[in-house]
């Protein structure tokens, strides 16, 4: 039996300017959200490892971090975000876990970093990329620092 699955399409013409590096041990995961994002326009780099993901935020500069919390041979996506943060302090930041309990940092829930579970709900997880990118809060008020 075939199954259609559908996505939606939230359509931002300005997106292509908008980088953003996905990081994500799981191949399947890696894929279907840098499908969604390119749907959308959004200039999508993908790292599968954490080595790669490390390298990537050293040498690039992107608009958007998204990165699971556990990557590959028990390393971190903490230590991504903290490369990310350290090289650009307002960097937003999509942290995702398969782990209902978990909780980010106070410092870095002050910055902006948002936490979302997975498997994300398509809807949100765009509505969030828009919302980090565009500098503006879940009440559509600027934030002051935003890009």
């Amino acid at each position: 039996m075939a199954h259609n699955v559908l996505f939606p399409c939230i359509c931002m013409p300005d997106n292509a300017s908008n980088r953003i590096l996905l990081v994500d041990d799981d191949n399947a995961v890696l894929l279907s959200h840098s499908i969604i994002l390119e749907n959308q326009g959004y200039n999508v780099t993908r790292a599968a490892t954490f080595a790669s993901a490390r390298e990537l935020a050293r040498e690039g500069s992107f608009d958007l971090l998204i990165c699971d919390l556990s990557l590959d041979h028990g390393a971190s996506g903490l230590d991504v975000v903290s490369e990310v943060l350290r090289r650009r302090p307002t960097a937003p930041v999509i942290l995702m876990t398969g782990y209902s309990d978990t909780e980010i940092s106070p410092e870095l829930a002050s910055a902006r970093v948002k936490l979302i579970s997975k498997p994300a709900v398509i809807p949100e997880f765009l509505r969030t990329v828009k919302v980090l990118l565009s500098g503006e809060d879940e009440s559509g008020a600027w934030k002051q620092g935003a890009p």
